[in-house]
């Protein structure tokens, strides 16, 4: 199984996220429309696709933080993306 290209991420609607530094960068999508934010992360150094889902975290008395949680991951390959994606829109949806 190969990798995804940099041209068939653009294509199939990620985009890339510099770190502040610009030392390095990721890939995502964020996925629109729905009450929960969701989005799709391709984590290059292990070939796969992460669905992550925005969550409050209480882990200091009194305080909470918004984090992103890791909900679904797969290899990265086209098919997959659109099954992710799918998942993805369905999650966000959800009240």
């Amino acid at each position: 199984m190969k990798k995804l290209s940099d041209t068939s991420l653009k294509e199939l609607g990620l985009k890339k996220k510099w770190l502040d530094d610009l030392s390095g960068f990721w890939w995502e999508m964020s996925i629109t429309g729905g009450e929960v934010p969701v989005n799709i992360l391709f984590a290059q150094d292990t070939n796969d696709l992460v669905v992550r889902i925005k969550i409050l975290d209480d882990y200091k008395p009194y305080k909470r933080e918004k984090c992103w949680s890791f909900l679904l991951k797969k290899k990265a390959t086209v098919d997959n993306f659109y099954k992710l994606r799918k998942y993805g829109v369905r999650i966000s949806l959800e009240k």
